[in-house]
């Protein structure tokens, strides 16, 4: 049970950015985040970037910036690399990885969920707000996965929404974090299934 538990609060370590900075022109969208969430995302729909190092490789929408992250309001673990890509320093994908004390992979998964939810359920909790849904057993990269949604206070009290996929192969964990702000919400989404859907390991 312990085990299970590390495993589980590691999986939440990057649930959400509070500061950060951005190499780019993120900072111009963000300072009309309805005008220009939309513009972007028609834009996005004809561009594409690709992310390809540290084993991995998944593609997404050419007109976001690389956003470099910094402290997170719910920190647990330490990730062996993270890459983030998005419009502004809260409205952004964080993908991570980590290493498990506990290897789960598909013959053991429905065993190690329990654990799992109840340890992200109480991470949303820390950060002020509430899981919303899951786990919904799904699969990224050909691995097992689990998909929750939820929300989460920032500290000047704007609710960001947040979809975070776990998915695992052995002793390692890829995490995906998707988390936006109201205003960025379709761009985000659309993104985050970009991303997810494209995403393997090389």
């Amino acid at each position: 049970m312990r085990k299970r538990l590390i495993t589980a609060t590691s999986a939440l370590a990057s649930l959400l950015v509070l500061t950060a900075c951005s190499s780019g022109s993120s900072s111009s969208s963000a300072s009309s985040p309805e005008s220009a969430g939309s513009a972007a995302a028609s834009a996005a729909a004809s561009a594409t970037g690709t992310y390809d190092d540290h084993g991995v490789t998944f593609s997404y929408p050419g007109t976001w910036d690389p956003i470099s992250t910094g402290p997170k309001k719910v920190q647990a673990g330490t990730a062996s690399w993270e890459a983030g890509f998005g419009v502004s320093p809260v409205d952004l994908v964080l993908v991570s990885q980590y290493t498990i004390q506990v290897s789960i992979d598909s013959s053991n998964i429905d065993k190690a969920t329990p654990s799992l939810t109840r340890t992200i359920s109480g991470l949303f909790q820390q950060g002020g707000g509430t899981m919303e849904s899951g786990p919904t057993p799904s699969t990224m990269g050909g691995f097992p996965s689990l998909e929750y949604t939820g929300t989460i206070s920032s500290t000047d009290g704007t609710p960001v929404s947040s979809r975070v996929v776990l998915a695992f192969n052995g002793n390692t964990e890829y995490f995906v974090n998707c988390q936006y702000t109201d205003a960025f919400q379709a761009e985000i989404s659309d993104g985050c299934d970009q991303v997810v859907s494209t995403f393997q390991t090389t």
